[in-house]
């Protein structure tokens, strides 16, 4: 990274031919090297950010995913629009939306690779190629959820590009730089326009305005306060949509409880740790796993983890303090990094912290401070020291080469999520909800004995967790082990009363086995903390049915009604309804059912039935 102002001539504009042939040969190298993605499939919370919504796309209700805060998992509504418009492309074919994330990460590249050439980097086309492909990018890029990080790192790259037209006009040509001196805002109109869908993307983006003014003090070596009172409205849009989502991060997805108690202290530590090992990881991207293993944090009493921090303090000011000798670029990369790393630092609950403090998929966009540094140190070093050209070429092909290959493997760990989380488990075994996960799919198979295994070994990594126990109760259950199943229940719900799957798990159960005071007072529990779930009213008047009370399901059910449409609390209204000699009110709910889904073949038997009396 050099500190000219104005492009050199050995990074001086190619021939048109030439461009576009670095353009197409980057792009196409994207798309080859993730190629074999397209044969994964969905992948852990895969299905919450495409099931879980079929509604919404079925319906192209995109105006609800905009407005309407917790209609999907987070408040990220280009992502969800994106899906939703894909949706109605691929239905729930995963090879689309593979396909879909492999061009925007190709798209990225080449928009990434003019961004840097702007900006006067040498070895630009190189930096945006490891960036590309790098295998700690596979993450993102094989993970349909973290479609998130591809279109919020391709709006950054875009905000940047109309950013840098408009308040460096000088990186641009003579044209461009006349129109800004004359007072031409549209850049930096655009600019904030594809900010904002880069904070709509994924608010990691909030570091965006940071960045923009280090390319200038880069680029120029001063900040000025119209600099500054510039970004102010990016900024704003930034801390704003960011509380959103670390209030619903905590609210909604769960980031919060016993795996995040730890104090400042600790969290200071987390962060200069993490900044090291995701350095480590871009220079050596050996042992890439899905869940690393996570660090015991207490600095209390083991201070020697506040040297992470101190280093990377240290080595911050060092760089700065030698700027004169070695140029602001490398200090302005290390800044980008490490800044752009801050949201993921620990500082702000996220939800997969509760199963390792670090993951590929956080240093997406910061990998390019350190991947920059990297490639222009070299390639400076390589000059210096008469490296020819052909070999320097070499030299970078066989890097992207073994890159490439390395991503390549990569992938297989994300064919599907059994693949997923054994080869997880393989390579960090303290990974509990690799194990809990490996259980479910077994037990979704009817696999009992195999579910059993990893149940209990899920156990054994993490016994005071809810859902752990929780599942362990459900294998037991199917294995006839009834009395050893209502413990883990019990114990889920008495360590977490507000874990519904717990409750509604425990308190059928005690239906099922007839205590049933006890399983009621559970139930109406699990009713009243999620009123819009159906599966906890279902369970509480199978039991209300069997007791005979049949007016007081009635009243559960319509009180139901008025917050789920659910089919199945409908069908069981009917029912009941039925069954009291109701048969009016019961024939106009399942007409309601075949209006909503004429294909619903037990409504349709059900009410020939009654018309037939």
């Amino acid at each position: 990274m050099t500190d000219t102002a104005t492009r050199s001539r050995d990074v001086a504009a190619p021939t048109a031919g030439r461009e576009l042939m670095l353009g197409c040969a980057l792009f196409v190298m994207t798309l080859t090297v993730f190629s074999p993605s397209l044969w994964n499939g969905f992948i852990w919370d895969d299905n919450d950010h495409l099931d879980r919504n079929i509604h919404l796309y079925d319906s192209l209700d995109v105006l609800s995913i905009w407005t309407v805060i917790g209609a999907t998992p987070q408040f990220y509504p280009v992502v969800f629009s994106s899906f939703c418009l894909e949706y109605r492309i691929w239905g729930l074919r995963a090879m689309g939306y593979h396909l879909d994330n492999m061009l925007i990460q190709a798209a990225s590249a080449v928009l990434l690779w003019r961004l840097l050439r702007r900006l006067g980097m040498g070895g630009a086309w190189v930096a945006a190629a490891v960036f590309a492909i790098h295998p700690v990018q596979v993450e993102t890029v094989a993970w349909i959820s973290e479609r998130k990080n591809l279109l919020c790192g391709l709006f950054s790259i875009l905000s940047a590009h109309a950013y840098i037209r408009f308040a460096m006009p000088e990186l641009h040509d003579n044209a461009t730089a006349r129109g800004q001196r004359t007072g031409n805002v549209a850049p930096y109109l655009a600019s904030f326009a594809v900010f904002c869908l880069a904070m709509f993307a994924k608010t990691v983006a909030c570091t965006l305005p940071a960045t923009f003014l280090l390319l200038i003090w880069w680029k120029r070596g001063r900040i000025r306060i119209r600099d500054i009172g510039r970004v102010v409205p990016f900024f704003v849009v930034g801390i704003g949509l960011g509380l959103i989502t670390a209030i619903l991060e905590r609210e909604q997805i769960g980031a919060i409880g016993g795996d995040f108690n730890f104090g400042w202290l600790d969290r200071f530590g987390i962060a200069g740790h993490a900044v090291w090992f995701y350095a480590y990881k871009l220079l050596w991207p050996a042992q890439l796993m899905f869940f690393y293993p996570r660090w015991n944090v207490d600095a209390t009493s083991a201070p020697w983890r506040l040297l992470f921090p101190a280093s990377a303090i240290a080595l911050v000011l060092s760089v700065y303090m030698l700027r004169s000798r070695i140029g602001r670029g490398p200090i302005v990369a290390l800044l980008y990094f490490g800044g752009t790393l801050l949201p993921a630092l620990s500082f702000v609950n996220v939800y997969p912290m509760r199963f390792s403090f670090v993951a590929d998929h956080f240093q997406y966009l910061a990998s390019l401070g350190i991947i920059a540094l990297g490639v222009a140190t070299v390639g400076n070093v390589l000059k210096r020291l008469n490296v020819p050209e052909v070999t320097r070429g070499g030299a970078a092909g066989l890097i992207l080469l073994s890159l490439g290959i390395s991503a390549v493997g990569q992938q297989r760990m994300y064919r599907d999520a059994q693949t997923l989380w054994s080869r997880t488990l393989e390579l960090n075994p303290s990974a509990w909800l690799a194990a809990n996960n490996l259980a479910v799919i077994h037990f979704n198979s009817r696999r009992y004995d195999q579910a059993l295994v990893f149940a209990e070994q899920a156990n054994r990594l993490k016994p005071d967790e809810p859902m752990v126990q929780t599942n362990l109760g459900l294998v037991y259950s199917a294995l006839g082990r009834k009395l050893v199943a209502l413990d883990c229940y019990r114990r889920a719900a008495t360590a977490q009363p507000y874990f519904l799957a717990a409750q509604r798990r425990y308190g059928g159960l005690l239906r099922e086995l007839g205590e049933d005071r006890e399983a009621e007072r559970v139930l109406r529990r699990a009713v009243a903390l999620t009123p819009m779930d159906p599966r906890a009213y279902n369970e509480l008047t199978t039991l209300l049915d069997r007791q005979g009370r049949f007016d007081d399901a009635i009243v559960l059910l319509r009180g139901a009604t008025r917050s789920t449409q659910d089919l199945g609390v409908r069908m069981n209204l009917a029912i009941v309804l039925g069954k009291r000699g109701d048969e009016a009110a019961a024939a106009e709910v399942l007409a309601g059912i075949l209006r909503d889904d004429p294909e619903h073949e037990r409504a349709r038997l059900m009410l020939g039935q009654l018309r037939s009396k």
